[in-house]
């Protein structure tokens, strides 16, 4: 059995400061201003091409998806990873 296994994605989505409430605006700030470089998105896209290219039994995404848990970060992780998410995919958010 091949089990494939990703994990703390990040994805880096540009979100309007006025929508982020609490701790979410320290978080988001720590990302654009230090964490940025870590999570380009053309490293993930260069990954989900990969993983659709090859042969699994089973793909794992754990880990943390978004950077601040804002909706419109959720929303761009599932256009990205749409082309690997199927009946052998299982996600354990982190």
């Amino acid at each position: 059995m091949r089990i494939l296994h990703i994990s703390d994605l990040h994805f880096p989505k540009r979100i309007p400061y006025f929508s982020l409430r609490g701790k979410a605006i320290v978080g988001y700030l720590n990302y654009r201003l230090r964490r940025r470089s870590k999570y380009p998105i053309h490293l993930i896209q260069t990954l989900v091409k990969h993983i659709k290219s090859l042969e699994y039994d089973a793909l794992v995404i754990s880990g943390d998806l978004t950077n601040v848990s804002h909706p419109d970060e959720f929303e761009y992780a599932k256009e990205i990873l749409d082309p690997i998410l199927d009946d052998r995919t299982f996600m354990i958010p982190g």
